[in-house]
């Protein structure tokens, strides 16, 4: 799926080399790799958007209908029962400002299969910006070198790993990758993982067949693309065929690059730099506009500004008031009870303290419901900023779908995003992005008038 975190990746690649060049004077170019050769469907099969631009409803889910079957991604296309999927996520899509440009770049997808249209897609979003989109399928037989290594030392490949999740371990780190052998066979088109044995490797998943390592040394030969490296060794396939000046990744491959240092040395690649992937948030609507919108990220106030709302509590104002009250009301009786019994006025007097009483409290009232108006207003506006920063109490970037921003506010924000990183491309800090100009009315939540970004601003009561 085109996830803003997918996105997110890119922009600081386009960005870091361009900073790159501008500081050093060298050639540098932005690569994304398209994991198009991983097999787990089920981890992208599934995408969200948002129902509508109020922020408040459920998000609508929409999912790829093929079952998994340890085929590559690369190798899952369109079908009938998919192309229901597309028609039905376009039909949404198509509602928006812009909605025409995102049917085209889900048009992309046909005749392609998931990765090759993720693939375009992201050319055609950066269409201008240099960055170079590689399937890694190509690189393969540019690698049979590396994978000769990790087949005829199997052992010191493990031990490797081993001593890579112990240094970790040693810094008070959880491992992020396990002790497997970083390296699949495919075998009738789908991925199988190999597991050394005593006198070669077994296949996984196909009937336990064991091969010989001058058999997969000979596979090899003939053809490199049946071989597809695991997590751990993918880095290393990426700087044996393309040496990097940085990788961009996000929390995860962070996580398991620093696993990689014994590796490096058994394969005798240098280890790849890597740095951690933009984190930003995009905020639109009449949320971006609010005065509190980083105030209310970071829920400093959010409690006590909701809380007699929330909790059904009367406010302490309104404790006091109806205090107020009473005493009021007692002391006016107080008073009249020192008048003769018989006075003429004394029913009229009476009933003029008990109206007196109750027209303070009425007023009470009347400042409790303008509280109440006002804190509703505030509590749904932060609703709103919530489900946009949270959708489904996920981060955004792991929920929302990148095409919905797009039907929303069409491409051209994506450059000037880009432009705007320049001025410091790997900084870690969470970045709220805001689109200016974005309006919500009662008749039509998703209106928008003309869209500009703004330049990302730092959260500081946001989580890095």
């Amino acid at each position: 799926k085109p996830s803003s975190a997918a996105s997110d990746v890119y922009k600081r690649q386009v960005a870091a080399a361009r900073a790159y060049r501008r500081a050093t004077g060298r050639p540098c170019v932005p690569v994304f790799w398209v994991a198009g050769d991983d097999h787990d469907l089920d981890e992208i099969r599934t995408t969200y958007l948002p129902a509508s631009g109020s922020g408040l409803d459920e998000d609508l889910a929409f999912t790829y209908p093929t079952a998994a079957d340890r085929r590559p991604i690369a190798c899952f296309s369109l079908d009938d029962s998919s192309r229901a999927v597309v028609d039905s996520a376009r039909s949404h899509l198509r509602q928006r400002r812009f909605g025409e440009r995102a049917m085209e770049l889900v048009d992309l997808y046909e005749s392609r299969s998931l990765a090759g249209g993720f693939a375009a897609l992201l050319c055609e979003l950066l269409s201008g910006a240099g960055l170079v989109v590689i399937d890694p399928v190509r690189l393969r037989p540019l690698a049979a070198p590396l994978f000769e290594r990790v087949v005829s030392s199997p052992d010191r490949i493990v031990e490797a790993i081993h001593s890579g999740r112990e240094r970790v371990q040693a810094n008070g780190l959880r491992p992020v990758v396990g002790d497997r052998f970083p390296l699949f066979l495919l075998v009738n088109g789908k991925r199988h993982h190999l597991n050394p044995t005593a006198d070669g490797m077994r296949v996984e998943s196909d009937a336990g067949t064991t091969l010989s390592r001058q058999e997969l040394v000979a596979m090899l030969t003939r053809d490199p693309s049946t071989f597809s490296t695991g997590a751990l060794l993918r880095p290393f396939l990426q700087q044996y065929t393309l040496p990097s000046v940085l990788s961009i990744g996000g929390a995860a491959e962070v996580g398991y690059h620093a696993q990689l240092a014994p590796l490096a040395k058994a394969l005798d690649v240098d280890a790849p730099r890597i740095a951690l992937r933009l984190n930003a948030t995009l905020v639109d609507g009449r949320t971006a506009q609010t005065t509190e919108a980083a105030t209310m990220i970071g829920l400093s106030t959010a409690e006590s500004a909701t809380a007699a709302l929330v909790k059904g509590q009367p406010s302490e104002e309104q404790v006091r008031i109806r205090e107020l009250s009473q005493h009021v009301e007692g002391e006016l009786n107080r008073a009249l009870d020192t008048l003769p019994e018989n006075l003429p006025q004394g029913r009229r007097l009476r009933s003029g303290a008990a109206k007196i009483a109750k027209d303070i409290r009425t007023f009470s009232e009347r400042i409790d419901k303008a509280r109440t108006q006002t804190q509703e207003a505030q509590l749904l506006r932060m609703t709103k900023l919530w489900n946009q920063v949270f959708p489904g109490g996920v981060l955004q970037e792991r929920r929302w779908n990148v095409l919905h921003f797009v039907a929303k506010h069409g491409t051209d924000w994506i450059g000037e995003l880009c432009d705007h990183l320049m001025d410091d491309p790997l900084k870690l800090t969470h970045r709220l992005v805001a689109f200016r100009g974005a309006r919500e009315t009662q008749d039509n939540p998703d209106e928008d008038s003309a869209l500009r970004p703004t330049e990302p601003e730092e959260n500081r009561n946001y989580g890095e």
